[in-house]
Order: C-alpha cells, then structure tokens, then sequence
C-alpha cells in the first residue's frame, strides 16, 4: 500500500500513535495479538512507522486465517508479544492512542503488555466514534466503508500495516473536509471528560440535538453570548466544556451561560451559511472570527508604463462583478492586505518602490542596495523575469471565478429535511426550507452584497465534488 507523508493542523494531539492489531479472537482476555503495526505523529507528521507479525502461542482459528491471511505457518518463527513489549511500550508511552475500534486496540495491549509484566495506559482517540461525529450522516462508519468513501488504495485488508495506513489517510481527510473548530471540537469531546456548568439543567444533554445546525448560549438577561455551527449540536455544545479551566474563552461561557437554545438545518451548508449570517446580524459577545467587515482588499496587476507589472491594494468594490477574478487574496482590512504584499515582495526580491511600499526616488530603493530587490526600480531586472516571479508569486492567491453562466440554486439534503439556496457570483441570496418560500425566492432574491465569509464556505463546498456528495448537496442552473 501507498505511504503517505501528512501535515495534521495543531487541533490534533501533538503525539499520536496510530495502532491496528490484529488477533486471534475477539476476546482480549483469552485470545493473543498475531500482528501489530504502529505509526508515530509527532506535531503532525510521520516520525515512525513500525510492524511485526507476532507467535500467539496457539493456534489461529480456521475463520481468522481466512479474515487476515495470517497462518499458523507465517508466524511459526515471529517472536512472542513479550520479547518486545519493552520496545513497544517506549514507542507508545506518554501518546495518545488512535484506532478504530480503539477499545479494541487498547484491550488487547493492556493485555499483552499485563502479561509481560508492564502496566500500560493511555489516552484512546476511536476513529470510529470521529467519524460518527463529524459525519452523521452516514450509515456506515466501518473501516471498510472508509476505505471505499475515500478510495484508498489498500491492497491487504484486515492486515495491521494496511488498515494504520488507512488511518492516516482518514486523519488526512478529516483536515480537507473540516476547519479548525470542528476537529477541536471533536477531539476535545473525545478525549476529556464534559464539566457540565452547574447552571445548566441536566436534562438539556440529551434534550440537545444530534443533527446539524447552529447554537446560541445566553448570560444574564438573554444576553447573547456566542454562536456556534455544528453537525452535531448535542456533542459541539458539550465539547466547549472539556477543558474550561484552560482555555479563557470556555471558562467566560462556562461562568456566564444561563440558557441555550439551537436551530437545526437540513446539513453543514446551511448551518455554516447560517452561522456566519447570525453573527454578523446579531454580534455575540464571544464572538470574534465572523465580525462584519464592510469593506474587503485585493491584491491588483497594474502594468506601468516601462512594462513592470506593479502590485497594488483595492476595495473589492472598485472591481466589477465580470471583472472579479482579477483580484488576488481576500483580505479584511487594508493592513492585512499590505502585511501580505510586503511578505510577497520580501520572499520574491520583488521592489518595494514599485508596488507602493516606499516612496518613488527616482533611484534604486533601499532594499536594492541591501541585495533584497532585484533592481527593477533602476532597470537593472529583467521585465520578463520580475513579471514572471510577480505571477509566481500570486498564482495560489487568485480569487475564484464564478463558474456557472448565472445564479444557481443548491439543494441540500433529502426526505422532508431539505433547503434550498439561491446563489448568484459568490452572493448568498436566501433559502428556503418548503414550496412556497422557494417560489418566492426564485421571484425575487435577497440582495446580497459581497462577504468574506460567505465567499470561503461556497468555495469549500461547492467546487469539490467530495463534499458535494458527503454532504448530499446537488446544484441546479438556473
């Protein structure tokens, strides 16, 4: 099977081991682990990928040889768990345990390790039960309907090395499908115990949700506090009470709640969409990310008369909508738009003079004669090679083109849980949820002004054909 080198973002643990065992039965007490493969993540990337076929001392059941391919043959001259429990138990300590199934996993190591003599603990992460969460909508969260929702290419199934390869291609996914909150979330859920503010009655745990939408948490005087989105509102909102005495903004909700109510959505769009729309409309306290900016910048090409091209900051609104792609980056203030220029300008030797940097000379600029300017100020750099190293330079950061010849309506779930959203140039134009309300949208569509926000959750999801599908989403031209 392929090997896969991945960068996880910091949401994860900052030491995993990811673990498949394979045994001779299912009971940790009586059966013995006959292969056992292991991958270490340190900060996010692959530090060690280790495997061995184990002598269980027994024989292998005829219906586990056909499950694993593993013989009483193959593993005749392996060595036994105990002979290596004192290596393998230096490769896990002090990480938490990733598996699927972890109970599995982790049983039969404690009990491999018990009978050698070391006593084992760990934190587990069940890559079943993170499936579950965060995608709720399926009815399979088995490794092999993993492996097939992501086409990945294992060529021994039910073998340890194969099935930990497996895993690493789901962590993989997770990061592509979900943002930063959600996998916190999710792990933080997973691996702490909830702290339940006593000011909340019991009985609102399994009152809550469990499809997707949004919530509100309430302080004193229906003070609205924060809003959040969730697939999953029942476990998001317990997850913000895992760790409240270490993070500030848990432990400020956590103090201060009093109430909280929630919206439930047909899918992830919509409570995404939703969210970002009610914290612009309704400004929670504890809310920061998704404030409203009214104005965004772009990064601009403008040719100057000696045939440099020369980088300048615009509103978004100076560009027409035909003339939208011309624009690089998207950014929220004008500060952020000229932090990220002078980054561009420093990694590529581009002049500063030539794009608004410093004042126009007449001379070489000042970083010229420190050798960080290629000399494009004083002619002294080739028109085609700056050119080229300003289109190398914005190449990742060029705004998405619309890609459909007008608006679009997207339909988002199925049965009697189904929306309906109304899309026009990266402009969210309303919903509707039954007939008549989707009549009088298609009649006359909400003006919609350009958002930031907005613009970021239509791309994630409406230009990858996987998230399409998973989030049982379909696009009508209109």
């Amino acid at each position: 099977m392929q090997k896969m080198s991945i960068n996880l973002p910091e949401v994860w643990p900052d030491r995993l081991a990811l673990v498949d065992c394979e045994t001779t039965g299912g009971k940790a007490q009586s059966e013995a682990i006959t292969e056992l493969a292991i991958i270490l993540l340190d900060h996010g990337q692959v530090s060690y990928r280790w495997q061995s076929l184990f002598n269980p001392g027994k024989a292998i059941p005829p219906s586990i040889v056909r499950l694993t391919g593993i013989s009483d043959e193959m593993v005749a001259e392996a060595p036994d768990f105990e002979s290596v429990a004192s290596f393998v138990h230096a490769l896990l300590k002090d990480r938490v345990l990733v598996a699927h199934n972890a109970r599995f996993d982790y049983s039969f190591l404690r009990q491999s390790f018990n009978r050698a003599g070391i006593s084992y603990q760990a934190k587990t992460l069940c890559t079943v039960k993170l499936d579950q969460y965060l995608l709720p909508q399926l009815r399979s969260h088995s490794l092999e309907a993993i492996i097939r929702r992501l086409q990945i290419p294992v060529n021994n199934r039910h073998r340890a090395e194969d099935d930990c390869e497996a895993l690493l291609w789901l962590l993989n996914s997770y990061t592509d499908q979900f943002d930063a909150a959600e996998l916190q979330a999710a792990c933080d859920l997973l691996l702490k115990q909830c702290s339940w503010p006593s000011q909340l009655p019991l009985r609102l745990k399994t009152s809550l949700p469990t499809q997707p939408g949004i919530y509100r948490f309430y302080g004193e005087g229906d003070q609205l506090l924060y809003v959040g989105k969730s697939v999953n509102i029942r476990q998001r909102v317990m997850s913000h009470f895992q760790a409240d005495h270490q993070q500030p903004k848990a432990m400020k909700i956590s103090q201060r709640i009093r109430h909280v109510d929630y919206q439930v959505t047909a899918g992830d769009f919509s409570a995404q969409l939703l969210e970002a729309q009610t914290i612009k409309t309704e400004s929670p306290l504890l809310n920061r990310q998704l404030r409203r900016n009214r104005t965004c910048y772009v990064l601009r090409q403008i040719r100057t008369e000696n045939a440099y091209t020369q980088l300048s900051i615009v509103a978004l609104t100076e560009l027409a909508s035909a003339d939208f792609d011309s624009g690089y980056g998207l950014f929220r203030s004008r500060r952020q738009a000229r932090a990220k220029l002078e980054q561009l300008v420093g990694e590529h030797r581009l002049c500063p003079q030539l794009n608004g940097l410093e004042p126009v000379t007449g001379r070489a600029c000042f970083a010229y004669q420190l050798k960080r300017c290629s000399g494009a100020c004083c002619e002294q750099d080739a028109i085609y090679d700056y050119n080229t190293r300003i289109e190398q330079a914005l190449s990742s950061y060029r705004l998405k083109v619309w890609p459909w010849s007008g608006p679009i309506l997207v339909e988002e779930g199925r049965g009697e849980q189904r929306c309906y959203h109304r899309i026009d140039q990266w402009r969210y134009q309303g919903c509707a949820t039954d007939q008549d309300a989707l009549e009088q949208l298609m009649e006359a569509p909400q003006a919609a002004d350009f958002d930031i926000d907005i613009y970021h959750i239509l791309v994630r999801f409406l230009l990858s054909e996987q998230r399409l599908k998973l989030n049982q989403l379909t696009l009508h031209r209109l």
